[in-house]
């Protein structure tokens, strides 16, 4: 029997645990699974083919400290035996030897992906002139070379001494101006939708993710 789980923010459709296609919404994973069930063949299905077309967008190595300890080698000879196509590291704060990761990936016949894990704030301070530690999670991932442009100017930006607040951050108001080439995610449990949701404040959450 076909089923199907959310994995990140796509589905995927299994088989004894074993993933057969992926999709982006529930609809079209209930349709796959129903499809399968019967024996018909999904016309709206992607195969990953074991993991082929996946792409890895939420990724730290041993420079994000206490969210890894793996070489940015490892994950990627790790991909290419997989046969995935592409790698995209998103260190926290800051684009670690990103050089370094791109050069790899070349060699290992895969597509680099510039992005980041960044440390985004509504305030830099409050009424007293004070900083302010509000920190949220979110990644930043650049769709062109406009995109690795304006990632690298935020990263600089967020570690100038009027931003640097126990870490780098950017404000929303700057992230806006600075975006146009750039794909943004909601990142982790400390991410402004994750945080709001676990307070129960879903319409919050909502304003947000729009």
């Amino acid at each position: 029997m076909y089923s199907y789980e959310r994995f990140y923010d796509h589905f995927v459709v299994t088989n004894d645990n074993e993933i057969m296609y992926h999709v982006d919404t529930e609809f079209e994973a209930k349709k796959n699974v129903d499809a399968l069930n019967n024996g018909e063949i999904p016309s709206n299905k992607n195969s990953i083919e074991g993991g082929k077309n996946y792409v890895v967008y939420h990724l730290h190595t041993e420079l994000s400290l206490l969210d890894s300890c793996t070489n940015h080698k490892l994950y990627t000879d790790r991909a290419a035996e997989l046969g995935q196509k592409a790698i995209c590291f998103t260190e926290h704060g800051n684009i670690y030897n990103w050089i370094e990761k791109k050069m790899y990936a070349k060699s290992k016949g895969l597509k680099y992906i510039h992005g980041c894990e960044v440390y985004l704030t509504a305030n830099l301070f409050n009424n007293k002139g004070e900083k302010v530690r509000d920190n949220y999670h979110t990644i930043l991932i650049a769709k062109n070379y406009k995109g690795f442009q304006e990632l690298n100017a935020l990263i600089d930006k967020s570690t100038q001494p009027d931003h640097f607040y126990y870490k780098p951050r950017i404000t929303f108001d700057y992230i806006k101006q600075y975006s146009e080439g750039l794909i943004c995610l909601s990142a982790c449990l400390q991410g402004e939708v994750a945080r709001n949701i676990v307070k129960g404040n879903k319409a919050q959450a909502l304003e947000v993710e729009s």
